[in-house]
């Protein structure tokens, strides 16, 4: 993906666009993530992609979603998007990662 390339996706009904805003601040934003051990901060790594990468709907809180695996949906898509592996399919759903075979 070329920076700032922003792309979208459709889940549970809503339409999600997400923006990649480069490998630099994708490994900012892992960095900012980690606890002192070393573990991603899920609060924190949430927080992050729903604000810097998931650029529709604006202003999106974790609190928003009805329960934690549609949150997880729409954060696994912004961190395909982040690390610039997302890719969607011909039919306009995920699709695989650059890379796989």
């Amino acid at each position: 993906m070329k920076k700032f390339d922003v792309v979208e996706k459709e889940i549970n009904g809503t339409v999600y666009k997400a923006q990649f805003n480069g490998i630099r601040a994708s490994l900012k934003a892992k960095e900012m993530c980690m606890t002192k051990d070393g573990r991603t901060d899920l609060v924190k790594s949430a927080e992050y992609l729903l604000e810097h990468v998931i650029v529709e709907p604006k202003g999106l809180d974790v609190d928003d979603f009805g329960d934690i695996n549609e949150l997880f949906e729409v954060t696994s898509f912004a961190v395909e998007v982040a690390n610039g592996t997302y890719c969607p399919s011909a039919d306009g759903k995920s699709g695989e990662n650059k890379g796989e075979k």
